[in-house]
Formats: structure tokens, sequence, C-alpha cells
């Protein structure tokens, strides 16, 4: 992310532009759009990088799908999987609240993360995730996309995607987007609400909400 003269942020990398940019065309005058106006031939060119998440009858958040260079990043198939798994063991619960505010607040938000391997590669990610609506109303699906920002350090031959072997993510700055103000603006929880163990402690709450509303 990028912080200009006015305090606001910006999204960087073309991916979470674009499928932002489609989700807010499809939504209209909605706050999140039905799960059903998704159509992946509107997208072809971004399905390798884009996830679906759902809000399972446990309480956790799961992948239901994720395209190929997310499998590849990880180094398995992800259906199915808890979307907390990808991240450092002391961001967990935190990464699960966010996903939740995500839904329950329909506003989407922009992750920036950093991905590590046990055997040393790093890179950086912009991970973002926006709220779809099911017939009867409740935001219980996520549309996201995970693409790397900034290469930082030793990567794979993977086309900057592959980390492997055990990748975690670790988030560095959560941003809710800011549905009035469009496409490059965001309320940012600071560095200074993120502790020196990388716990978020702002992850998305009721009051960051209200700011942006």
């Amino acid at each position: 992310m990028i912080r200009n003269g006015t305090g606001w942020c910006e999204m960087r990398v073309q991916t979470t532009i674009e499928i932002f940019d489609y989700w807010n065309r499809i939504r209209g005058a909605a706050d999140a759009p039905l799960k059903s106006q998704v159509e992946p031939s509107a997208v072809p060119h971004l399905l390798q990088s884009l996830f679906i998440l759902e809000r399972r009858e446990g309480g956790d958040i799961g992948f239901r799908l994720a395209g190929t260079r997310i499998c590849d990043l990880f180094g398995r198939d992800l259906r199915g999987e808890r979307f907390s798994s990808l991240w450092a063991n002391s961001q967990l619960a935190d990464i699960e609240r966010t996903a939740m505010g995500v839904m329950d607040h329909a506003m989407p938000a922009l992750f920036n993360a950093t991905g590590y391997s046990t055997v040393g590669h790093q890179a950086s990610f912009e991970i973002i995730m926006m709220p779809l609506r099911s017939p009867d109303g409740a935001c219980d699906r996520l549309l996201g996309a995970i693409a790397p920002a900034v290469r930082v350090g030793r990567i794979t031959s993977c086309a900057a995607y592959c980390l492997q072997p055990q990748i975690r993510l670790r988030a560095e700055i959560v941003s809710a987007i800011s549905r009035s103000a469009g496409i490059s603006a965001f309320s940012t929880v600071s560095q200074a609400a993120i502790s020196t163990t990388g716990n978020i402690l702002m992850p998305l709450s009721a009051p960051l909400w209200t700011r942006v509303l």
C-alpha cells in the first residue's frame, strides 16, 4: 500500500485493482453483490489468483475455491482448508475475526502481507477480500485475490508465487475500503496498531468500520 499526501492509501497491484473494480461494478447501489452475480467469464485473466471463502457451520472461514496460482503458492489444493491456517500462528484468531468483519459489515478489506517459507524465502503480497450475499440477504461468502506486490529476497522459480516449503503469511497492515470514497480510499490500521509480535490489535472492529461508512 502507498500512503499519499491526503492520508489515504492506494492499491498498487493490478490484480487487486481489477477485481475490486469488477466487484464494485456488479454490486451497483447495493453494499455487496449477490454471489450469483459473479461471472468467472468476466475476469478470465484473474481466475488463477482468485479465491472464494465461506462461513461454515462450525463458525470458521474456509476456502470454497482457490485459483491455481494460489494453490501453487502454498503447494496444495486449498479447497476446504481453513483460511486462517495460511497465516502466522500469532495472527490466527485476528485473521478469522477480520474475515468475519468483512462479512458482518459488508465492506471490503485490503491486507498488506509478507509470505515467509521455512527455507528463508519471502515476498510481499496484496490480498483483498470483498463480501458476497446469498439470496436471503446474508453476507456469508467472500471473493478475494492474492497477488505479489514487492519482491523481497530470493524467490523460487514458480513465477514469483512459489515460496515453498511451508509458506506462512503475516499481515503487516489491514485496511477497510470505503465504498463511498471509491477505489483508492482506505481507512488504514496504522503500524502502531500491530504489536511487536505481529498481532493485529484492531482487526476491523466496529469503530474502524464506523469511521469509513
